[in-house]
């Protein structure tokens, strides 16, 4: 009974936690080539501010999310005329969960 009073007495500080797809982002190091407001600035790399809404308009007939995952996995499938050769795929170096994570956290930018 003590040892309960004394762990619920302590207060735990903690900053901000990144949502789980900014921390695939970050650990994928994406920041290194793509712009992104608030988070990046890198230049090599198209930016990927309002991603959200241009994932969807891209291919026809292809939704956001699917897009995405396109071009994460296998970026030659589709190039946009804009874009450099030089995104790395993705394919086999993310896990399941990574991908649906960024896929998720891209679509609110």
């Amino acid at each position: 009974m003590v040892v309960f009073r004394l762990l619920s007495a302590l207060r735990f500080e903690s900053g901000p936690v990144d949502p789980p797809g900014l921390t695939v982002f970050r650990a994928q190091q994406c920041d290194h080539c793509h712009a992104l407001d608030g988070i990046s600035q890198a230049t090599l790399g198209l930016s990927l501010d309002g991603i959200g809404q241009r994932a969807s308009t891209r291919l026809p007939g292809v939704a956001g999310p699917d897009y995405l995952r396109r071009k994460i996995l296998r970026p030659d499938t589709w190039r946009a005329p804009d874009s450099l050769k030089a995104m790395p795929a993705y394919e086999g170096k993310l896990s399941g969960a990574e991908l649906d994570e960024l896929v998720s956290w891209l679509m609110t930018r």
